[in-house]
C-alpha cells in the first residue's frame, strides 16, 4: 500500500510548482526581454540585481544571444564582459550565437565584427542564408578575415547543383579550390543541366570538354524505399543516370563517389549510403545532410496493408459532458437547419449524427449552393437553427495572398494594409445573404504568414450571441441579427513564431460559451493570459496570467463528474483551470514548441495532441487531476489521469477526432493514423494520397471520416480498425478552414466561395 501511494505522488505531484510559479521566472523574463529590446539601462539594473546573467528561456536562448542576433552592440558588450559566454546555442533547431545573427538579416555588421574579434566562427549551414539573400558584404567580411567557415567545396558543389550562380561566383573570387573540387562541382553543375555554372567552373579547354558523368546502372539499388513515418522516396535509373524522387518532386540527379555512396545534386552536402544487402540488394540508406541525417527501408511490393485487429472495445468510461449527447442534428428534408455554434462544433468534437449526406460529391453533383465570398479568412463557419455565419477580412485585393501546400518558409506576407472585417450570416437552405456586419475598417496591427488570414479565429453563437475575436482589433459581440453590443480591447496579440516574437504569423485562437460567459485563450509573445467575460456586456469576469509564448489552439470546456474544467493546449504545459474563478487546477509539461490542434473530450477521456519538434506528443487523459501530471517514463507507471502517451504521432496544425473509441490523427502530410483510444494500440497508419496537404480539422459525419485537403479533395473513409477508402471528392478551391455540418448539409468555406453540400440543389 506504501509503495502504490509513493507511486501514485511520483507521477502525479499536487505540490509541484506550475511554469508561472517557479523561482526567478518573473526578473528572468524581464531581463531577456529588455536583452531583446536593446534596453542597456535595464540590463545593467537587472544584472546588478542579481538575476543570472546565463538566464535562458525555453529554447536555451541567453540575454547576450537575444541582443546579438538583434544586433545590440552595447549590450553584447556589456554581457561580456561581465562573464556571459558567447559559445550558446539554441536547442531547437541548434543555431549559435552568430548564427542568429546571421540569420536576423541586418545590414550592419558591427555585432558580427566583434563576434569575429572573439574568434567566433560560423558554421557552412550559418552562412548559407547570406549567399540566398547575395549578403556580399557580410560575406566579404568573412571571407577577408580567413575566418574558417569549413567545407567552402561543399558551398561550391551544393550551388552549382542548386544553380545558384551568384554563390558561385562570390566562393571562386573570394575562396581558393584544388582542382579536384572544382571538378566535383562541375559535375554537379552538369548532371542539373546549368549551363551558366558550367561555364564558369570549366576554367580550361579539358574541363569545357568534360561530359556529363554517367555510370552504369547500380544492381540492387533500385526501388522505393521510405521512412519510420512513411516518406517515401524512389530510386531509378534513366538513360545512364542514378536519380532519387521523392513525393510532389521531380527526380534529382545522383553523383556517384563510391561503390555505395552518391552525392544528391542539388542538396547541400548531401549524401546517401546503401548499406545491407540482402542477396544483392540493398535494404537500407543513410542519408546525411551536414546538420541532420535519416535512414530509408526498403518497401515491400505491392501495397501495404493495414494491421488487422479486432473492433475497438467499447470504453467502460461513461462521457460525462453535458452536450455529449447532443450532436449536430438534422431538421427536416436537409434543409441544413442545426446546430453547429463553434469550432468544430459542440465540444469541438468534430462529429455529427443523422446527416444523411452523399458519398459522393463535386462541383457538378450534390452541391446545394455555392456562393462568392469576399476577402480572406481561416474562420470555420458555424450554425444556429437557420442561418450560416462566417468572418471575413478584406484588404482591397482582388484575390489576397495566400500560399498553400508544405513547404517551410517562416517569413511574414508583409500584409499590413487597410482591413475590412466583416460578419455574414446566409440562409442555410439558399446560400442567400441576409445581412452583413462591418465590424471595424483599420490597418492591421500585426503581420501575418502566407498560408494565415487577419480572421482566422471562429466566432461562436449560443442562439442569443455572437461573439467574435478579430486578434488585436479585439473581441465583439452581436445580437443574432448583426446589432453591435459590445466590445473589448485585448491589446497586441502577436501571434509569432516561438523562436522570433519579430516573426508574425497571425492569432488563431477561438473563443468559447458556456452558460453566461465567454472564455478566450490568448497565448502572445508577451503577457500571455486566460479570461472570461460576460456575455451581457464584456465585463472581465476573471483573468489568470499563463507563463507562455504564442499558440494558437482553442480552449474547450469539459464538463466532467469531477467538476468543470477548462482545458487549454499549449507550449509550456497542457493546463487545466477552473471555468468559475480561473484557478490553475492541473499541468502537464512536455510538448511541441508549436501548439495548434485544440483539446477535446471523447468517452470520459481529454484528447491533447501536438505535432511540432521536439516532439509530437499524444495525450489522453482523465479529468479531474490536481496539481502536475508527470509524463511517466519508459519503466514507470503511469498515474491515475495518464490513460496513455506517445512522443510521437500528433498532428502539427489538424486537430483529430475521435469516433467509437477509436482516435484518428492526421498530419498535415496527408498520412492518417487510427489508435485505440483505450490503450493507444495503433491500428494502421495510411498514406492518403501523395503531394497532400492538410490544414483544416477532420469530422467524422455518419460514421464516416472526412479528411480535407489544401487543395479542395475531401478523402471519405469507413470508421473502424481497418483502413477503407470510400471516396476522394473534389471542389475547385483551396480549403483550409474547418468544415461544418448541421441539418443534413456539409459547410466548407474554401478561399473564394462558401459551400453547401448535400440535399436538393437549390433553385
Amino acid at each position: 500500500m506504501l509503495l502504490m501511494c509513493w507511486l501514485l505522488f511520483l507521477v502525479q505531484d499536487p505540490s509541484a510548482t506550475a511554469p508561472e510559479q517557479r523561482g526567478d521566472v518573473a526578473r528572468e523574463t524581464q531581463l531577456l526581454e529588455a536583452a531583446d529590446d536593446g534596453a542597456l539601462a535595464e540590463v545593467k539594473r537587472l544584472i546588478e540585481a542579481g538575476v543570472a546573467i546565463e538566464a535562458k528561456n525555453r529554447f536555451g536562448m541567453t540575454p547576450l544571444y537575444l541582443a546579438a542576433r538583434r544586433g545590440h552592440v552595447a549590450v553584447v558588450r556589456y554581457l561580456h564582459e561581465k562573464g556571459a559566454k558567447l559559445d550558446v546555442s539554441e536547442r531547437v533547431y541548434g543555431i549559435s550565437v552568430i548564427g542568429a545573427l546571421l540569420y536576423d538579416d541586418r545590414d550592419e555588421t558591427v555585432v558580427l565584427e566583434y563576434l569575429l574579434d572573439q574568434k567566433v566562427v560560423p558554421t557552412v549551414s550559418e552562412i548559407l542564408p547570406l549567399f540566398e539573400k547575395k549578403k556580399t558584404k557580410t560575406l566579404g567580411l568573412i571571407f577577408d578575415r580567413n575566418i574558417p567557415v569549413g567545407d567552402t567545396a561543399v558551398m561550391l558543389r551544393g550551388f552549382a547543383g542548386q544553380g545558384n550562380e551568384d554563390g558561385v561566383k562570390i566562393l571562386l573570387e573570394k575562396g581558393s579550390f584544388s582542382e579536384e573540387a572544382r571538378v566535383r562541382a562541375l559535375d554537379h553543375a552538369l548532371l542539373a543541366g546549368n549551363d551558366a555554372i558550367i561555364a564558369l567552373l570549366a576554367n580550361t579547354d579539358a574541363l569545357k570538354k568534360r561530359p556529363i558523368p554517367k555510370i552504369e546502372e547500380p544492381k540492387g539499388f533500385v526501388g522505393t524505399y521510405a521512412t519510420e513515418r512513411g516518406f517515401k522516396v524512389r530510386f531509378l535509373f534513366q538513360d545512364g543516370l542514378f536519380k532519387a524522387e521523392s513525393e510532389g518532386n521531380d527526380p534529382t540527379p545522383l553523383l556517384r563517389v563510391s561503390d555505395v555512396a552518391y552525392e544528391i545534386v542539388g542538396r547541400m552536402g548531401a549524401t546517401a549510403t546503401f548499406e545491407e544487402p540482402v542477396d544483392g540488394v540493398m535494404q537500407k540508406i543513410n542519408v546525411v545532410y551536414p546538420t541532420f541525417s535519416f535512414q530509408l527501408t526498403r518497401t515491400a511490393k505491392g501495397k501495404p496493408k493495414a494491421d488487422a485487429a479486432a473492433g475497438a472495445d467499447a470504453d467502460p468510461v461513461a462521457a460525462v459532458s453535458a452536450d455529449a449527447a447532443q450532436p449536430a442534428t438534422a431538421g427536416k428534408g436537409g434543409d441544413g437547419k442545426g446546430f453547429w455554434p463553434s469550432f468544430r462544433g459542440p465540444g469541438a468534437r468534430g462529429v455529427a449524427e443523422k446527416q444523411n449526406l452523399p458519398l459522393v460529391w463535386s462541383e457538378e453533383q450534390h452541391v446545394r449552393w455555392k456562393i462568392p465570398i469576399p476577402g480572406l479568412a481561416h474562420a470555420a463557419p458555424i450554425i444556429w437553427e437557420d442561418r450560416v455565419f462566417i468572418v471575413s477580412a478584406e484588404n482591397g485585393e482582388e484575390k489576397p495572398t495566400l500560399r498553400i501546400g508544405l513547404y517551410g518558409d517562416i517569413e511574414p506576407i508583409g500584409d499590413l494594409g487597410e482591413q475590412a472585417y466583416s460578419l455574414t450570416a446566409f440562409d442555410t437552405a439558399t446560400g442567400k445573404q441576409k445581412w452583413r456586419q462591418v465590424i471595424a475598417t483599420a490597418k492591421a496591427k500585426n503581420d501575418r504568414h502566407p498560408k494565415s488570414s487577419h480572421a482566422n479565429a471562429t466566432p461562436v453563437t449560443d442562439g442569443k450571441h455572437l461573439v467574435v475575436l478579430l486578434g488585436s482589433e479585439g473581441l465583439f459581440c452581436f445580437d443574432m441579427k448583426g446589432k453591435f453590443k459590445w466590445r473589448k480591447d485585448l491589446g497586441l496579440m502577436e501571434g509569432s513564431w516561438f523562436y522570433d516574437e519579430k516573426v508574425e504569423w497571425g492569432h488563431g485562437s477561438s473563443p468559447v460559451i458556456d452558460g453566461d460567459r465567454v472564455f478566450l485563450q490568448v497565448d502572445r509573445a508577451r503577457d500571455s493570459f486566460i479570461a472570461a467575460y460576460a456575455l451581457k456586456d464584456g465585463k472581465e469576469l476573471w483573468r489568470t496570467g499563463r507563463h507562455e509564448i504564442p499558440s494558437w489552439s482553442s480552449p474547450t470546456l469539459v464538463k466532467a463528474n469531477s467538476g468543470d474544467e477548462l482545458v487549454t493546449n499549449g507550449i509550456n504545459a497542457v493546463r487545466a483551470y477552473d471555468p468559475k474563478n480561473g484557478k490553475l487546477l492541473w499541468w502537464l509539461e512536455g510538448s511541441s514548441e508549436i501548439a495548434v490542434p485544440t483539446p477535446f473530450e471523447h468517452g470520459g477521456k481529454v484528447i491533447v495532441t501536438n505535432g511540432y519538434r521536439p516532439i509530437q506528443p499524444i495525450y489522453v487523459l482523465k479529468p479531474g487531476a490536481r496539481g502536475a501530471i508527470k509524463v511517466p517514463g519508459e519503466d514507470e507507471e503511469k498515474g491515475p489521469h495518464m490513460v496513455w502517451n506517445t512522443k510521437r504521432g500528433g498532428p502539427y496544425l489538424p486537430t483529430p477526432v475521435a469516433y467509437d473509441g477509436l482516435l484518428y490523427v492526421v498530419d498535415n502530410q496527408g498520412v492518417l493514423t487510427c489508435y485505440d483510444l483505450k490503450d493507444g494500440k495503433k491500428h494502421y497508419r495510411q498514406r492518403l494520397a501523395r503531394g497532400v496537404a492538410v490544414t483544416a480539422s477532420s469530422l467524422v459525419v455518419d460514421g464516416r471520416l472526412l479528411v480535407f485537403s489544401e487543395f479542395g479533395d475531401t478523402f471519405v473513409v469507413q470508421t473502424g480498425p481497418e483502413f477503407k477508402l470510400l471516396a476522394r471528392n473534389k471542389i475547385e478551391d483551396n480549403q483550409l478552414a474547418s468544415p461544418a455540418v448541421a441539418g443534413g448539409l456539409l459547410y466548407i468555406r474554401g478561399e473564394r466561395h462558401l459551400y453547401a453540400i448535400g440535399g436538393k440543389s437549390a433553385e
